[in-house]
């Protein structure tokens, strides 16, 4: 269906009807309700979960192995609509051989399994009769002939199932989410969607916990406001995420908009409280929700990736919400007396000397190190090791993908110490390992290095 010829059929009085009247009058049905459903991007798995609760089970596809690299895969009680509005449906039980040596799979190993329509041509009258004769006899209402393939190359198909391949080894993808018009349109994007509203409920939780345990004292006015906005937002969208009878396309949207309720409440107490350590941590935060989920003007194969990017986004808010201060928090600049570099094997070690011993909090104190203009390169990767006082390099965990960025400028990074780094109460010293050639060439050590505590 290349073209959506929406010709009407001319009835005139005294023409003699013929079968193709008839046909001509199906297809521009079916074309017109094809280019409805193809400007509202609705396709893909569909059922009714009260009353076909047992289709579209992730039990309902099977693969079995024949020999060698012969399976067979069964599917029984499917029903989709594609993208061009046909209805398929699979009652009873149908198979699927696959020799996985003959296929052309994918860079990751995969094969799909596409459920198509199959257009049946005047030529076809040994189909064309027996359907005919099983809808005279009442053994079919009706008939929409489809076929199983691994490939899409007409955009026609859904894709119902990913298999991924070992070997001479097939099994199914369980990390695959297809696709459905609606929520609970298959019981694996159902069972997606229950663990998004149960990470949702966690982001009640922490803020309402977080808003309970403060109040509106001196010096904690920007974070209260943003507590009490924060609960406001998880109140306003809890109503519109609690509905898994949710077109997805729908839910997405929803969500979207949850994202930026959230970005700019957060926006406004970043400006507003003004302190280095929480421009950062927004800065993180952005990195992670800022992605974008789904594009919605695409035929969506898998699910994914836009609810891996989601879940990534819960674990930056709750860490965000988790590193707002607990009272009169102060970010301070702890003086520096001397910065050396020292070439090790693998790694630059860098000598951060205080002005004096500073007094740490165990468990408590948050440390930031901040290196500006600090490299000539990228680094091959972002692990270091960080310590107090001078630490064999075999000694320290490795903290990975510790090297961050800083946010518009080139070649800078910073590194969030974890509260387990501190693990004394007085040090002069700090030592970091770097990934080469962080820290080489640079003119000024000491000049382009910060070091930022809280909770002291």
């Amino acid at each position: 269906m290349d073209n959506f010829l929406l010709n009407k059929v001319v009835w005139r009085d005294g023409d003699i009807i013929t079968e193709k009247h008839f046909t001509f009058l199906e297809k521009w049905i079916e074309n017109l309700v094809a280019l409805s459903n193809q400007s509202i991007y609705r396709y893909g798995y569909f059922r009714n979960p009260i009353t076909q609760e047992h289709y579209n089970k992730k039990e309902n596809i099977s693969v079995h192995l024949i020999e060698g690299s012969q399976y067979r895969v069964d599917l029984e009680y499917i029903q989709v609509i594609n993208p061009y509005g046909k209805f398929l449906k699979i009652d009873e039980r149908r198979s699927l051989n696959l020799n996985i040596q003959l296929f052309k799979r994918d860079s990751e190993g995969h094969i799909i399994v596409y459920l198509h329509p199959l257009n049946l041509s005047t030529d076809d009258f040994e189909k064309i009769d027996r359907l005919s004769d099983e809808i005279y006899t009442g053994l079919r209402m009706y008939y929409q002939p489809y076929e199983l393939s691994t490939s899409n190359n007409d955009g026609q198909g859904v894709p119902l199932i990913r298999f991924k391949i070992i070997g001479n080894y097939l099994d199914i993808d369980e990390s695959f989410i297809p696709f459905g018009i609606t929520l609970d349109s298959n019981t694996i994007l159902a069972n997606t969607y229950l663990k998004f509203l149960e990470k949702y409920e966690r982001f009640r939780t922490i803020v309402t916990d977080y808003l309970y345990s403060h109040s509106a004292r001196p010096g904690m006015q920007y974070v209260w406001e943003l507590a009490t906005g924060l609960f406001k937002i998880a109140e306003q969208f809890s109503p519109l995420f609690d509905n898994s009878s949710n077109f997805t396309t729908e839910f997405f949207k929803i969500y979207k908009k949850f994202i930026n309720s959230i970005k700019a409440e957060i926006s406004i107490f970043t400006i507003g409280y003004n302190q280095d350590y929480y421009r950062q941590q927004f800065s993180d935060l952005l990195e992670v929700i800022d992605k974008e989920v789904i594009r919605l003007n695409e035929q969506q194969y898998d699910l994914t990736y836009a609810f891996n990017i989601i879940n990534e986004s819960w674990d930056a808010l709750y860490k965000y919400i988790g590193n707002l201060p607990e009272g009169l928090d102060v970010e301070k600049n702890l003086p520096l007396k001397l910065v050396e570099l020292k070439k090790i094997a693998g790694s630059n070690k860098l000598s951060i000397f205080l002005e004096e011993e500073f007094e740490f909090k165990q468990g408590e104190t948050l440390v930031t190190i901040e290196l500006r203009s600090y490299s000539q390169q990228e680094p091959a990767h972002k692990n270091v090791r960080v310590t107090l006082g001078d630490v064999p390099y075999a000694m320290i965990k490795d903290l990975i993908g510790g090297l961050k960025s800083i946010r518009g400028e080139k070649l800078s990074y910073r590194i969030e110490c974890p509260k387990e780094i501190i693990n004394r109460s007085k040090a002069n010293l700090i030592t970091i390992y770097l990934p080469p050639p962080v820290g080489e060439n640079v003119p000024d050590l000491r000049r382009y290095v910060s070091v930022k505590v809280r909770g002291v």
